[in-house]
């Protein structure tokens, strides 16, 4: 039964159950949300802030080494994956990785439940770098034995790579670099076990070098970790396994394949065990010189054996086949075997090199033995097929070996040899294989038989001469790379028993102390062969020739130089040269032997036989060269050839000069093809009889003489007697020997007796028999000679005609008399005398002498010379009266007049065997200049030649160079004037900068006496003693200037004394001065000593010279003056001079400071100048120079010893002002600093070292207009650089900085770091004043490169404020030198500096033309060519024409553009206008005025009298054609002319014209007013602005007043324009004025002046 409601209780409608369930499900809904939203929040935070954190942390704990995890990239409740992590290197361990991403796997149960976070890690792409330590570590990083530490342990349950790169990097072998493993697409797992200690892993990949390997192993981390790995490989590289495991043999190149098991054990040796194969490995063996190649085969590891089983290889060239096995432990137990090599292959594996070839096949067996460390290779080398030494076969061969690898020697023993001709060769030795490598070997070869041997090397044919059997030792030693062969040899039973030593040194042989006795001589023979050819030479000494042949007697000897290939020995293949000599008696014949191809040839040269021995018709000695030739086939006489030439030395018959014949020989008599002596020549035959005694039997020879000495024909003369010329004659001379006869044709050419020439040509004939004598007569166009002698050669007669000349000579008796007439002295020579110095001699010779021809001696004459000349100097007469005693002649009295100069001689002129002039002479009133040019002495360097002529080029070589041009133009002749003009100026700079004095030009008036003597034998001897007053030295060259428009000679620095003395002697070549002294006042020079001979002495002094006078010789800079004292002592040789001394100022001062003191010292000694010096103003500081540099003198012939120099300078503070003294353009003014300053190197490339700072200092320069003050700053000198460390100061209200690296002589590498530091200086708010160039402001940074002698500046230069000031006297200064001065080749170049003018900039002329400009320049170049390039811009300015002003024209650029082709020549892009004033006719006007206010004309409404012309000038094309591309233009058109004269001023129209008062004010008004009114025209910014003067006219009083008047005009358009116009200086109205102009002719004009004076104007303009 159901249970029923409750009385009285309702039953619950829905509505209220429904409210009941809202009450209870909204909260539950609420909170379940929440703690959804809570969860979720919690599980975030967890995730992201404890558990990522946590793992990362017990990670890092569980390595020990940093651990970086991403950020959380996703997570779930049993896994997480990171972002991007990785395991970072630290201090200790390179190891490091990174993955792309960390996938780990846990289980949340079992983390609540144990608290133990297991972790199941995968790697994504994970990179890692893993190193190998030096202790053979792989990983040192360990992971640690889990703690129960903290709420929750975290475990490493399992870890896994995927797709992993690993790049291992195994340490090296000792000497070796460390090389990584690349392994990529790895994969592997690792597994943790007993807390960590244990690990299971396997992996498996793939190398970079290709190959793939499979890894399994466990390793345990006890005390040391202990490993077991399997691995299998393969087509692995060997090398990464070498490196890997680090076998005891390098493995290189080649690939394997195998399955191994390795353990290891910490330090110990890892133990393989396992299979391998291998194929093309390349492996080295320690210690051995050569790797094996080409090596494959199997390999059985079994600890620490490797066996090899039929290994195949090559060690170098020698191909074997090894088996055996290598054990780490016990070392080397391998055997090989060489089947077949070459001989060439074998020695070159072990690096050895033979001196000669060697070739043939071995073969051989080997054992490799001992320790890893110190293997030993032995074995036995024989021969399979014969083999071959040089050129001999040897049968048999062979030899044992023993290498020690370790200590790299090879011993070579029990070397034997049998050669195929017989005999036994022996030896051993051993060689270095280290460095430096070298070779040893010792043989012994016996009983080798000589004669066979000698075949070998003569293509198969025996020696002429026994050799026999050949005992020998040799030894091969020495460097591999200079191996050398030395054997001694003895072959005793030889036909000439020899010994001798044989060396070889690479492919040259030698043949050295070879000794042979032969015909109880003994002969020595080396020889030396390089390739296929050889060379010796070979000595007899004391060959008794009549063993050889019984006709010859005497001794032999001879060197000779042989030579052939070394393919054959036969004579006729040797090649030979040398000499012989057979000496017997006092006679001796040289032969020059050579042979070639089976030809011989001798070169005989006799000396010194006696030909009378072969016949008594001939006298002297024969000499001779012949030529022989032959085969070497047979030496029959009949069978040889000869020719040469012979020489008689007494000549034959009348020829009693050496002879000299060239003949040949054919078998039966002799062929003279030419005989000459001097003067004289010869064909035909010689009959000579050569049977028995040779002698000659009769002559037939044509003669002829060309061109033969006159002066050696035999006819006698005075000795006095010069005769010169040459004589043809062709004749035929017959007879014999001793009774000849002539008969000759003679032209006589040149003649010339005592230097006095005849016509060129003489023809005559000439006769000579042994009955009548000797005559010749020959005649030219106005000139004779007939001479006749008597058969004893002595003269009969003599006619000579020259001109007007005559010398008519008689014999009476033995007295030759001569009457000379009228004979001209033009190079007039006397034997014996030197007139060369004198030359040229001139004047008219008369008189008479007679002669003695007994004695050749002048009996007695008289001479008289009118208007003599000797060089420069002319006379007016010139006598002498002589006499002959004996031989010599005696001058009674000699005198030389010339004006007030006299010139007195008396003497003797010894003709003697030695002739001998001695004399006096006495002078008075003599010139200087005259000895100086009669001695020829133009330069200083003269005096050097003491009295030894000079050697002059004659006048024909000396070809004038014509510098005008007559034939040219007008414009090319002034052209050529301008450069002559140049010319001459360049040549005034070079003379007037000269510093060395050249010239020998002493001036002046002169008394006293010379005392002479001259010999050939003993020279010129000479004593003098002279005083001279006002005495000039010009020591340079003068040269031309122009003064006062006229062209005169400038005489260049002139060297005055009022009194000269010089007293000394003159002996050997040697001027002694005891003294030569000049005195002016109280100064003096003085100089006592010897000049000229081998050794020179001498002191020099110098009293009170003004130092003012060194400006003649060295311009002194600034103001020094004083008087110089010093001393300098000479000595030493003119090739070698030597000189030491000092120098003092006294009552010096410096720009008028006087100087303390001032002291120097030098010494030149060896080509080379010592000096010192010390200068004082008036500070304790003073300059010190010292310095050793080389200088060689013109005339010396001593070098330097080395071109070294040294130089050092100290200066500071006070002290620094003398450096104004060196430099000039810079002038220390104050301050403190220091300079220290050590030049080394050379003279061209000297390197500075030192330091100069400055502190507070002032300096001026001549370029700046204000010096720079408080200057600071440090700068270096390092060898060839400047560096400036830091400088700075201020100049003109700004400051200057500088810093950086400059060159001194030669450019910056382009490597250079100190490229980057160039000197750079900058400019900041310099207020610069240049006067005649800028005013204003510059600013800006300047980059001087290149070098400090030829510096290239660039940077940036900007202007402001300023003006460019355009003057005549700028271009002028800039452009032209002054006359005199040097315009020294500029060495300052701009690149790429940029020149900006920016605000404000003007370019000025005052008062013509005044521009704002802006824009900027690039400019390069030099100084001299500048090349600017840009654009400037002309913004505002005018143009002022006196009256006229032209203002830039608005709305239009106005530029000057430069280019770098054009330099300094700009293109001009410019456009001005003005307005000027025009008069069309008279004006209507109440007065006379024309600049009357009230006249109308002025007005814009007048009637056309006045109006304005608008005047347009454009210029477009380069500035230097200016006046080319001008174009004015006018607005109504004007002419040009027309428009000029507007231009001129309408003043001109108002002078003159009634109303001067208006004209002067006009005149004054456009010169004064026109900057005014462009000022306030340009302030305005109207078109036109003019301030005027004008007339104001007073009716009342009857009188006028100069006023000023002002116009002010608009251009509205191009043709309608409006005006303003009032009188400043009267009340009357303002006039407004309109102009229209229709066109050129038609024009509208509308004024007023709001006053009632209202206009309109139409006007027609026609002009014609």
């Amino acid at each position: 039964m159901t249970n029923s409601p409750e009385q009285g209780s309702p039953p619950p409608s829905p509505l209220r159950r429904r409210s009941l369930l809202s009450r209870v499900a909204i909260p539950i809904g609420v909170a379940s949300v929440v703690g959804v939203g809570a969860g979720i929040w919690y599980a975030n935070v967890f995730v992201n802030q404890q558990l990522a954190p946590l793992v990362q942390t017990n990670l890092t704990e569980l390595l020990d080494r940093p651990v970086e995890l991403g950020k959380v990239e996703r997570f779930s409740l049993n896994s997480l994956r990171f972002g991007k992590s990785g395991i970072p290197a630290t201090a200790t361990d390179p190891d490091h990785a990174s993955v792309e991403a960390v996938e780990v796997q846990f289980n949340p149960i079992q983390l609540l439940l144990s608290r133990t976070l297991k972790l199941d890690v995968t790697l994504i792409k994970p990179t890692a770098y893993i190193e190998q330590d030096k202790n053979g570590v792989w990983i040192s990083t360990a992971i640690k034995e889990q703690e129960d530490t903290g709420f929750i342990k975290t475990q490493l349950d399992a870890l896994r790579l995927s797709d992993a790169q690993v790049e291992l990097s195994p340490a090296p072998k000792r000497g070796n670099k460390r090389m990584p493993i690349t392994l990529k697409e790895v994969a592997g797992e690792l597994r943790p076990a007993d807390n960590n200690r244990r690990f299971a892993y396997e992996a498996s990949g793939i190398s970079a070098n290709e190959g793939s390997f499979d890894l399994k192993g466990e390793t345990l981390r006890d005390q040391k970790l202990q490993s077991n790995l399997q691995i299998q490989g393969q087509d692995f590289l060997v090398s990464e396994i070498d490196r890997l495991v680090k076998l005891p043999i390098d493995l290189e190149k080649g690939r394997v394949n195998g399955n191994v098991n390795v353990k290891l054990r910490g330090d110990d040796q890892p133990l393989v065990t396992g299979t391998a194969d291998f194929k093309d490995v390349t492996m080295r063996v320690p210690e051995l010189p050569q790797v094996f190649t080409g090596a494959a085969g199997n390999l059985q590891l079994d600890g620490t054996k490797i066996t090899l089983e039929k290994v195949t290889a090559s060690l170098g060239k020698i191909p074997f086949l090894a088996n055996g096995t290598v054990d780490t432990k016990k070392g080397f137990n391998l055997a090989a075997k060489v089947k077949a090599v070459k001989v060439e292959d074998f020695l070159k594996t072990f690096a050895i090199q033979l001196p000669f070839s060697a070739s043939g096949e071995v073969q051989a067996t080997a054992k490799i033995t001992g320790a890893i460390e110190k293997p030993i290779l032995t074995g036995t080398v024989t021969n399979t097929k014969p083999a071959k030494l040089d050129r001999v076969a040897l049968s048999k061969v062979s030899a044992d070996f023993k290498l020690d690898a370790s200590a790299l020697s090879l011993a070579v023993t029990n070397i034997r040899a049998t050669p195929t001709v017989g005999g036994q060769v022996v030896g051993k030795g051993q060689a270095s294989l280290g460095e430096p490598r070298s070779l040893d070997l010792n043989f012994r070869a016996t009983n080798v038989p000589g004669d066979e041997i000698a075949k070998l090397y003569n293509n198969g044919t025996a020696p002429p001469i026994t050799v026999g059997r050949v005992n020998a030792q040799a030894r091969i030693s020495g460097a591999i790379e200079n191996v050398q062969t030395v054997a001694q040899f003895q072959a005793s039973e030889a036909t000439y028993p020899t010994t001798g030593e044989v060396a070889i040194v690479g492919e040259k042989r030698f043949l050295r102390n070879v000794v042979a006795q032969v015909a109880g001589g003994t002969v020595t023979a080396n020889a030396r062969s390089s390739g296929d050819r050889w060379q010796g030479t070979v000595q007899a000494v004391g060959i008794q020739a009549s063993r050889f042949s019984s006709q010859v007697q005497g001794l032999v000897s001879g060197n000779f130089n042989l030579s052939g290939s070394t393919s054959s020995f036969q004579l006729a293949d040797i090649q030979t040269t040398g000499k012989a000599q057979l000496t017997q008696g006092n006679g001796t014949v040289n032969a020059q032997i050579a042979s070639n191809a089976g030809r011989w040839q001798a070169q005989v040269q006799g000396e010194g036989v006696q030909l009378d021995r072969f016949s008594p018709d001939l006298r002297g000695l024969l000499s001779g060269d012949v030529a022989l030739t032959g085969s070497v086939n047979s030496f029959n006489p009949s069978a040889i050839r000869a020719a040469g030439q012979v020489r008689l030395s007494e000549g034959i018959s009348l020829i009693t000069q050496p002879i000299v014949a060239q003949l040949q020989w054919d078998g039966r008599k002799i062929n003279l093809q030419n005989a000459t002596a001097p003067g004289f020549s010869a064909n035909g035959s010689i009959f000579a009889n050569l049977e028995g005694t040779p002698e000659i039997t009769a002559l037939d020879l044509n003669i002829r003489a060309t061109d033969y000495n006159l002066a050696a024909l035999p006819i006698p003369r005075p000795p006095v007697t010069d005769l010169t010329g040459s004589v043809d004659f062709a004749g035929r001379l017959t007879g014999t020997p001793a009774a000849p006869s002539v008969a000759s044709d003679v032209t006589v050419r040149g003649l010339s007796l005592n230097g006095i020439t005849f016509d060129p040509i003489l023809a005559g004939d000439l006769r000579l028999t042994p009955t009548q004598g000797f005559s010749i007569d020959v005649r030219g166009n106005r000139d004779r000679i007939a001479l006749a002698l008597n058969p004893n050669f002595k003269p009969i007669s003599l006619n000579v005609i020259r001109g007007e000349a005559t010398i008519v000579g008689i014999a009476r008796g033995n007295v030759f008399s001569l009457d000379l007439k009228q004979v001209p002295l033009d190079g007039l020579t006397i034997p014996g005398v030197e007139l060369a110095r004198l030359n040229p001699l001139g004047g008219q010779l008369s008189g008479n002498l007679n002669i003695d021809t007994d004695r050749l001696q002048v009996i007695d004459g008289r001479l008289a010379v009118a208007n003599p000349r000797i060089g420069a100097f002319k006379g007016e007469s010139l006598q002498t009266q002589f006499v002959n005693d004996g031989k010599v002649i005696r001058f009674a009295e000699t005198s030389l007049q010339n004006g007030n100069s006299r010139y007195t001689l008396a003497g003797n002129l010894d003709l003697r065997s030695s002739p001998r002039f001695e004399g006096k002479v006495a002078i008075a009133q003599g010139n200087l200049e005259d000895v100086l040019r009669t001695l020829q002495i133009f330069y200083i360097s003269d005096f050097s030649r003491g009295f030894k002529a000079p050697t002059y080029t004659s006048a024909a070589e000396v070809t004038p160079v014509p510098v005008g041009l007559p034939q040219s133009s007008l414009l090319d002749q002034l052209r050529r004037f301008s450069e002559i003009n140049a010319l001459l100026v360049q040549v005034a700079n070079q003379r007037q900068n000269l510093t060395t004095p050249e010239l020998a030009d002493v001036r002046g008036i002169y008394n006293g006496t010379i005392s002479f003597a001259a010999s050939l034998q003993t020279g010129v001897k000479a004593e003098f003693d002279l005083q001279g007053q006002n005495v000039e030295w010009r020591p340079f060259p003068a040269f031309a200037e122009v003064y006062q428009n006229q062209v005169r000679q400038n005489p260049n620095r002139v060297l005055s004394a009022e009194q000269a003395i010089i007293r000394g002697s003159f002996e050997d070549g040697v001027i002694t001065l005891l003294p030569l002294q000049l005195k002016s006042g109280q100064s003096s020079i003085s100089f006592s000593g010897s000049l000229g001979g081998e050794k020179q002495s001498g002191q020099l002094q110098v009293v009170n010279v003004p130092i003012e006078q060194l400006n003649n010789f060295y311009p002194l800079p600034l103001g020094v003056s004083g008087n110089l004292n010093g001393t300098a002592t000479l000595s030493g040789t003119p090739d070698n001079p030597f000189a030491i001394g000092e120098v003092t100022l006294a009552d010096g001062d410096l720009n008028g400071t006087p100087i303390q003191s001032a002291t120097g010292s030098f010494n030149y000694s060896n080509a080379r100048l010592n000096f010192g010096s010390t200068i004082n103003i008036s500070s304790p500081e003073p300059l010190r120079i010292a310095g050793d540099i080389p200088i060689k003198l013109p005339f010396s012939t001593v070098f330097p010893d080395s071109n070294e120099i040294n130089v050092t300078l100290d200066v500071k503070n006070e002290g620094l002002t003398l450096l104004n003294l060196l430099t000039p353009q810079i002038a220390w003014q104050g301050g403190t600093g220091q300079v220290q300053v050590q030049v080394n190197g050379t003279l061209l490339q000297p390197k500075v070292t030192g330091f100069a700072t400055i502190a507070n200092a002032t300096i001026a320069a001549q370029a700046l207009p204000e010096p720079l003050t408080e200057v600071n700053g440090t700068i270096r000198f390092l060898n060839d650089r400047i560096n400036v460390e830091s400088l700075q100061g201020q100049f003109s209200k700004g400051q200057v900085v500088a810093q950086g690296v400059l060159p001194i002589f030669s450019a910056l590498e382009a490597n250079d770091p100190d490229l980057t530091k160039p000197l750079a200086v900058s400019l900041d708010q310099i207020a610069l004043n240049l006067k005649g160039i800028y005013q204003g402001g510059v600013n800006g940074n300047v980059a001087v490169t290149g070098t400090a002698l030829s510096p290239k500046i660039g940077g940036e230069i900007r202007l402001t404020d300023g003006q460019v000031l355009l003057s005549d006297e700028a271009a002028t200064a800039g452009g032209t030198a002054a006359p005199g001065e040097a315009q020294a080749e500029p060495s300052v170049e701009f690149r790429n500096l940029k020149l900006e003018l920016a605000d404000r900039v003007r370019v000025t002329r005052a008062p013509i033309i005044n521009f704002l400009a802006r824009g900027s320049l690039n400019v390069n170049g030099t100084l001299n060519n500048l090349q600017p390039e840009g654009v400037i811009n002309l913004t505002a300015g005018q143009v002022n024409l006196f009256t006229t002003q032209f203002v830039l024209a608005r709305g239009y650029r106005q530029t000057a553009e430069f280019r770098r082709r054009q330099g300094l020549d700009p293109t001009l892009n410019i456009r001005l206008i003005a307005s000027v004033p025009e008069v069309t006719r008279n004006r209507i006007s109440t007065g006379n005025a024309s600049g009357e206010v009230r006249d109308d004309s002025l007005l814009a409404t007048s009637l056309g009298a006045l109006q304005t012309v608008r005047v347009q000038a454009v210029v477009t094309g380069p500035a230097s054609q200016l006046f080319d591309n001008l174009e004015l233009t006018s607005s109504p058109s004007r002419s040009q002319n027309e428009i000029i004269g507007l231009i001129g001023g309408g003043f001109v129209n108002t002078l003159g014209r009634g109303d001067s008062t208006l004209g002067i004010a006009n005149l004054a008004g456009s010169a004064l007013l026109t900057n005014v009114q462009g000022f306030i025209g340009n302030a305005l910014g109207f078109g036109e602005f003019r301030l005027f003067p004008t007339v104001l006219n007073n009716e009342r009083r009857g009188s006028s007043t100069l006023g000023l008047a002002a116009e002010l005009g608009v251009d509205i358009t191009q043709n309608l324009s409006a005006s303003v116009l009032r009188v400043l200086t009267s009340d009357q109205p303002t006039q407004v004025g309109i102009v229209y102009r229709i066109n050129d002719q038609l024009l509208l004009r509308s004024s007023t002046d709001f006053s009632g004076d209202n206009r309109a104007v139409v006007e027609y303009e026609a002009r014609f």
